[in-house]
């Protein structure tokens, strides 16, 4: 059957097919044919994803994670894309008649799946013993069952299976191992803290005892203790993290299950109490361990940020550049480009520096990196001393005058939120071994300088 295709103006050069000079049985026959070619395009879709997240081929391609290239060019979900994955290999393991390649090795080829029912068929293999599967498979293959009564059914018999005396057992002694763990916590910090009064420790203590002794059914203690369910979560190390106690959110994390997020936490907690060693060994750990991790990318600005903030910039500077040349197309760039620019703004490269800065501001106008690129920009391409910061005008001035005989001394005026502040800076230096001797000669006299940037 010839198709007529039209060759009018489509703007994306495709050849639209014309049913106005088609009969019945040919516009049948087309449909048919069009029907076969939509369910073969899921498994080449399919099939390409499964080879490149087992080979990570988008890592060549710029990306840090498969769920980054799946969403900027093949624009579905991570989710959507490893149930395509799943379903394909299911039909090339469990059901290959279904797959072209079946009438390549000279066996029929059989109906073709749509992408629903090889996933829907591939519930039903794990939950179903093999009699039920086939007939599960029959009605969906040769009697044309619906899909979505047959995904009912099954959510129906999992929901069974889970409320078997056998589930509920397992779910409860799982529930008092973390009612235990929560009360010997609890139990702790009492003695430690001395939030209650002693006599509630020694009762509790009494009651971990009684339940790791006691012999009634699991599942009855489950029931008449709703407590069961509470136990620590990242949610508690992050609540400490927010209140700055940073060694009591580190402690909590330490004991949770390890995991990309957990390894990311207790990286950043030992940041914030500057063990840079500690955080760099979590990260390093999560990268090596989490390799299509949601927040590898992140880890890896990270792992960079700890040496930034040790001031061992060149080591900082080869990290950043290593992850902007092997990830082009990374979230950060706009963040990754800014530490550039810091860096290149406190080692005197200022024609770095501006270049840096342009890149952010051409192609990422709308970062929030814009506020730091105006902030780098206002500090100029030199060094310069501050020695004091005052909210009087008159003290600053005062200390202007101190200085003036020996030293070229401006004063600048800082307004933020509503507060000024007046900072008394010394010099502009091109040359930052200039800035640091000139600085150290204050220091010695006894004013508090700084170099900056």
């Amino acid at each position: 059957m010839q198709l007529k295709p039209v060759q009018s103006n489509s703007p994306l050069g495709v050849q639209v097919v014309s049913f106005d000079n088609m009969n019945s049985d040919e516009i049948r026959n087309h449909l048919r044919q069009v029907t076969r070619d939509f369910k073969d395009s899921w498994r080449n879709l399919a099939q390409g994803l499964q080879v490149v997240y087992r080979d990570k081929l988008y890592r060549e391609w710029g990306y840090t994670t498969f769920d980054q290239y799946t969403a900027k060019e093949v624009h579905v979900r991570k989710h959507t894309a490893m149930k395509l994955i799943r379903s394909y290999a299911f039909l090339e393991k469990e059901e290959p008649l279904h797959l072209p390649q079946g009438a390549q090795e000279g066996r029929p080829h059989e109906t073709t799946l749509s992408f629903e029912a090889a996933h829907v068929l591939q519930r039903a293999k794990k939950v179903l013993d093999d009699d039920e599967y086939q007939k599960v498979k029959k009605g969906i293959v040769q009697e044309g069952r619906n899909i979505q009564d047959v995904k009912k059914a099954l959510i129906l018999k999992q929901r069974k299976d889970i409320d078997s005396e056998q589930a509920r057992t397992h779910r409860g002694k799982v529930s008092i191992n973390r009612f235990l763990a929560v009360l010997r916590d609890f139990s702790r910090d009492i003695k430690m803290l001395q939030i209650l009064p002693g006599s509630i420790a020694d009762e509790i203590d009494t009651l971990i005892k009684k339940i790791e002794k006691v012999s009634v059914p699991l599942i009855i203690l489950f029931a008449l203790c709703p407590m069961l369910c509470f136990a620590y979560t990242l949610d508690d190390a992050h609540k400490e993290y927010l209140y700055g106690n940073y060694e009591a959110a580190i402690e909590k994390a330490a004991k949770l299950k390890e995991s990309d997020t957990v390894l990311y936490f207790l990286g950043l907690g030992y940041m914030k109490m500057e063990n840079y060693s500690k955080a760099r060994s979590y990260l390093r750990k999560l990268l090596k361990k989490f390799h299509d991790s949601k927040i590898y990318e992140r880890a890896l600005v990270k792992l960079a940020d700890t040496y930034f903030l040790e001031k061992n910039f060149p080591k900082a500077e080869a990290f950043y550049k290593e992850i902007k040349e092997k990830y082009p197309c990374s979230n950060f760039s706009s963040l990754i480009y800014l530490k550039l620019a810091q860096i290149a703004s406190r080692e005197g490269k200022w024609e770095e520096k501006k270049k840096y800065l342009k890149i952010i501001k051409e192609k990422y106008p709308q970062s929030i990196e814009m506020k730091f690129v105006n902030i780098l920009e206002n500090y100029g391409d030199f060094f310069t001393i501050q020695v004091g910061a005052f909210s009087s005008r008159e003290n600053a001035l005062a200390v202007k005058k101190e200085l003036s005989e020996k030293y070229s001394v401006y004063v600048i005026e800082d307004k933020k939120e509503g507060l000024t502040l007046y900072k008394v800076r010394v010099g502009k230096f091109r040359q930052k071994k200039k800035a640091e001797k000139i600085s150290l000669k204050l220091c010695n006299e006894g004013y508090p300088a700084r170099i900056y940037p």
